[in-house]
């Protein structure tokens, strides 16, 4: 971190499942939980977890590439957003 810079918060991301299935019904998967940690030790960590399902249309590959970034768009927003 350059300095004069203080992290208020670190984020740590963990990705649990990631699954693409071009079946019948296309559908990605994303499970992830993540942790806002205060460096100073001062507040306890919170925690959230997320499970987001996205339709990959057709089950193109252009189809399951759309619905990947669909999916880690939501990620991050529900992490953006958080109180």
């Amino acid at each position: 971190m350059p300095p004069g810079l203080r992290a208020e918060r670190q984020l740590r991301v963990e990705i649990h499942r990631l699954d693409a299935d071009a079946s019948l019904r296309p559908l990605l998967v994303l499970q992830a939980r993540w942790t806002l940690i205060d460096p100073n030790g001062q507040l306890p960590p919170q925690v959230r977890e997320r499970r987001i399902e996205i339709p990959a249309e057709d089950g193109s590959t252009d189809a399951l590439v759309a619905a990947h970034r669909a999916a880690l768009w939501s990620l991050a927003t529900a992490i953006a957003t958080q109180p």
